[in-house]
């Protein structure tokens, strides 16, 4: 009978323990989660400049002061195929910035958005590209002053060499391997 209670005591004492063990660590890892959600909600959210007509075209001029080529994505929060590819346009400037890209997204989202819907979803998707948002009167002149091929479709992605010319051009989803290839072909070579 004694072993009998020895027994049950053992086991209640190593059952109590181990629930002492494990809230505990739930504890310690509450406290780091909320450390990081308080200190990731800290972070600002992208600065998102408004950008007009004559802006878009200094945007995309291409000279020998700057011989870099350059990637543009237009793009907005409302687009489903946009919130998509977003990762991979992430992916593309945190690997080519320091390479030689200039890498820059350009929102078509209400200029209402501009401090709201736009920057929170840059925060969330991590983005650090230079950020804009075109504001015009005429979509169809701006869109012209991309590409005369372009319908104004979203997502739209432009790779211009360091000339200025188009070299590669989506509308739709990227495939990230197709626009690396694209990339690495005008990139300044070392």
């Amino acid at each position: 009978m004694r072993l009998k209670s020895f027994f049950i005591f053992s086991l209640f004492s190593f059952l109590s323990f181990s629930v002492v063990i494990f809230e505990a660590s739930a504890q310690k890892a509450s406290k780091t989660t909320t450390k990081k959600t308080v200190s990731s909600s800290k972070t600002k959210p992208p600065v998102v400049q408004k950008l007009d007509m004559e802006g878009l075209k200094r945007l995309l001029q291409r000279d020998a002061s700057n011989p870099r080529p350059l990637l543009v994505n237009f793009w907005a929060t409302w687009c489903d195929p946009c919130r998509e590819e977003f990762p991979d346009l992430v992916k593309i400037d945190s690997e080519y910035r320091a390479k030689g890209l200039d890498f820059v997204i350009i929102s078509l989202d209400d200029l209402v958005d501009i401090k709201t819907s736009v920057p929170q979803f840059l925060k969330e998707m991590k983005a650090t590209m230079p950020s804009y948002l075109l504001h015009v009167e005429d979509q169809s002149e701006a869109i012209a002053a991309v590409s005369e091929t372009w319908g104004g479709g979203l997502p739209a992605t432009f790779l211009f060499d360091p000339q200025g010319q188009i070299t590669f051009s989506k509308t739709g989803i990227i495939k990230l391997s197709e626009l690396k290839d694209a990339i690495n072909k005008v990139l300044p070579t070392k």
